[in-house]
C-alpha cells in the first residue's frame, strides 16, 4: 500500500511539472474592478444580476452580432454598463434599435462614445461627487443616487430624464421603433452601493427598472478586459516555497547553536501541529492486554504468555528445518 502511495505522489509531482512547463492557461480573472456580472468585488454587479435573474431573467451577450437572433426585439432591453474598451460593431445596435429594441448605457467613460456619437450624444464634465438627485419619469419623479458621474450633452430631439443642478446627467431618444437612454453614471446598481447603501440601493434598480420598462433584460459583457495565468504560475509557487525553506535553512546555519536548536525546536513543533491538525492524533497501540486492563500484574502475564507462545513457534520451527536437514 505504502508503494503504490509513493508511485501516485511521485505520478502527480511528475504531472505537476510537466503542466508546469507547458504554459497552458489554467484561469482567467477581470482586470480592474469592472462593473460585470462575473464581478463579485465593490464595483461588480454580481448582486443585480442575482436580484435581477429570479424576477424578469437576464440574458448575457459578448458580441452585437447576437442581437440578431432576439427576433422580438420589443420584448427586451440591452444593458451596456462601464465598458472598459471601446465598443466595436455598433451598427448591429442601430439595428437593433430601429426594429423597436431598447438599449440602456450607463458609462462616465469613454468606452461608449463610439455608440453615443452615432445618435448624436456626447460626455461632458466629470462630476466627482456622490450626491443624490431628482428624474423624472413618465410623469413620474423618484430620486436617485450618483457616485462620480457625468454630464451627458443632449442630440436633437432628446429628452433629459435626469439633473443635477443644471447639467443633464441622463437623457432618452426615440429612434426608428425604439429607444435610447444614456446614464453618465456606470455605478447606480453596483454591489458597493448594495452593501453600503441598501436604500439607494432599491431606489436605483427601481429607475433601472423604469427605464427598461420591465423588460426582459440582455446585459452586455463583450468589453470586458481579461488576462490569463498560464501554468507555469505553478513554478513560481513551488519556487517561492523552496526559497522559503532555503534562506530558512541558511539563516539557521549562520546562527550561534542555541538559535539553531531553537530553530529545530520550532519547526518540529510546527511540523507536529500541522501533522496533527491535518492527519489526527496517533492511536494508541491496540494491543490486548492495553485495551482489556491496565494493571501491571495482568500485563506481565500476558507479556510471559506471548513470550512463552513465540519461544515455542520458533522451537518448533527449529526442528523442523534441522528434521529436514537429516
Amino acid at each position: 500500500m505504502r508503494t503504490s502511495k509513493t508511485y501516485i505522489v511521485l505520478i502527480a509531482t511528475l504531472a505537476l511539472v510537466l503542466i508546469a512547463l507547458s504554459s497552458i492557461p489554467i484561469y482567467t480573472v477581470l482586470e480592474y474592478d469592472p462593473p460585470s456580472v462575473f464581478n463579485e468585488a465593490s464595483g461588480g454587479l454580481s448582486r443585480y444580476f442575482l436580484d435581477t435573474v429570479f424576477s424578469k431573467g437576464v440574458d448575457i451577450i459578448y458580441s452585437f452580432s447576437e442581437l440578431s437572433y432576439y427576433a422580438k426585439s420589443s420584448m427586451y432591453a440591452l444593458l451596456i454598463v462601464g465598458p472598459d474598451k471601446d465598443l466595436t460593431d455598433v451598427k448591429y445596435v442601430v439595428e437593433w434599435v430601429r426594429r423597436g429594441g431598447m438599449v440602456i448605457v450607463l458609462d462616465e467613460y469613454n468606452g461608449s462614445l463610439s455608440l453615443l456619437k452615432y445618435f448624436g450624444f456626447d460626455l461632458g464634465t466629470m462630476i466627482s461627487a456622490k450626491a443624490s438627485t431628482i428624474c423624472e419619469l413618465n410623469n413620474t419623479k423618484l430620486v436617485i443616487y450618483l457616485n462620480v458621474f457625468r454630464e451627458v450633452k443632449p442630440s436633437t430631439n432628446s429628452t433629459v430624464l435626469c439633473r443635477y443642478g443644471y447639467v443633464p446627467i441622463a437623457v432618452s431618444l426615440n429612434y426608428g421603433n425604439g429607444k435610447i437612454i444614456v446614464v453618465g453614471d456606470s455605478s447606480l446598481i453596483i454591489n458597493e452601493i448594495a452593501i453600503k447603501a441598501s436604500q439607494w440601493y432599491r431606489a436605483n434598480m427601481a429607475f433601472i427598472d423604469m427605464l427598461t420598462e420591465w423588460r426582459h433584460l440582455i446585459i452586455f459583457e463583450g468589453a470586458r478586459v481579461y488576462s490569463q495565468e498560464f501554468s507555469y504560475v505553478i513554478l513560481r509557487y513551488i519556487s517561492a516555497v523552496l526559497s522559503i525553506f532555503t534562506n530558512l535553512l541558511k539563516y539557521a546555519l549562520d546562527q550561534p547553536l542555541e538559535i539553531r536548536a531553537l530553530v529545530i525546536l520550532i519547526t518540529s513543533f510546527l511540523s507536529a501541529v500541522y501533522t496533527m491538525s491535518r492527519y489526527g492524533y496517533p492511536r494508541k497501540h491496540e494491543l490486548e492486554f492495553i485495551k482489556s486492563s491496565k494493571s501491571y500484574e495482568h500485563i506481565y502475564l500476558v507479556l510471559k504468555d506471548r513470550v512463552v507462545q513465540g519461544v515455542e513457534v520458533w522451537r518448533k520451527t527449529f526442528e523442523e528445518r534441522i528434521y529436514r536437514m537429516r
